[in-house]
């Protein structure tokens, strides 16, 4: 049967309007996706643990050494538990002589025990004991060419066969060397320590001139 002409007009408009929306929903989708790519790429960029490197990481991969590591790839001290404070050096005491002997440094200072006496201390200082004691005078004389530094010089006194140490002495008060010792001069230093009476037949005076130099040592009794 034949179409007629309403009935075809009413059917081209429905085709029209369904067209018209399917092109609607097509380009809204459309813009949608492209709003979603938008705020991701955005997203991304912004994004601190994305695939961009940090600062940080390219400097540890990169050339410059580590704060355990020297740059020669050698572990630095603070890794490998040494210390950069330099070691002392290692002191030495030369061979003893006789309380009566001369000895000359290497500096060209040569040093005797010019007198021993004994005296009555007082303790006034920490730890000191009023007894009897030993009074030693040392004398440096300056036989090189050049002036020698007696600042760190330092008299110490032993006794016995087990060197027990002897406790300085303030009083009676003993008299330091000079600090300087120019060439051909010589200076006088007198120091007290305690002492006791029956073990004066075997004591030890050592004179510590500097780190550099060895101990200088003189044996014998006090007669």
């Amino acid at each position: 049967m034949a179409t007629n002409g309403p009935e075809r007009g009413v059917s081209d408009g429905v085709r029209r309007r369904r067209w018209i929306i399917g092109i609607g929903v097509v380009v809204v989708v459309a813009v949608i996706v492209a709003v979603s790519l938008l705020l991701s790429q955005g997203s991304s960029d912004n994004d601190p643990d994305g695939a961009t490197p940090s600062t940080t990481s390219n400097e540890t991969s990169g050339g410059s050494p580590t704060p355990d590591q020297s740059p020669e790839g050698t572990p630095s001290p603070q890794a490998s538990g040494e210390s950069e404070t330099p070691a002392e050096p290692e002191r030495t005491t030369a061979p003893s002589v006789p309380l009566e002997e001369e000895v000359t440094a290497s500096t060209g200072a040569t040093l005797s025990v010019v007198s021993i006496e004994e005296v009555q201390a007082t303790g006034v200082g920490p730890g000191e004991i009023s007894g009897p004691a030993l009074k030693v005078t040392v004398k440096i004389a300056n036989d090189g060419e050049e002036t020698i530094d007696l600042r760190t010089a330092v008299v110490t006194l032993s006794y016995g066969p087990d060197r027990v140490a002897a406790n300085p002495i303030s009083d009676p008060p003993g008299t330091p060397f000079d600090t300087e010792l120019a060439p051909e001069a010589s200076t006088e230093g007198s120091f007290v320590f305690e002492v006791p009476e029956d073990v004066r037949d075997d004591i030890r005076v050592e004179v510590d001139l500097a780190v550099s130099e060895p101990i200088l040592a003189f044996e014998g009794a006090v007669r």
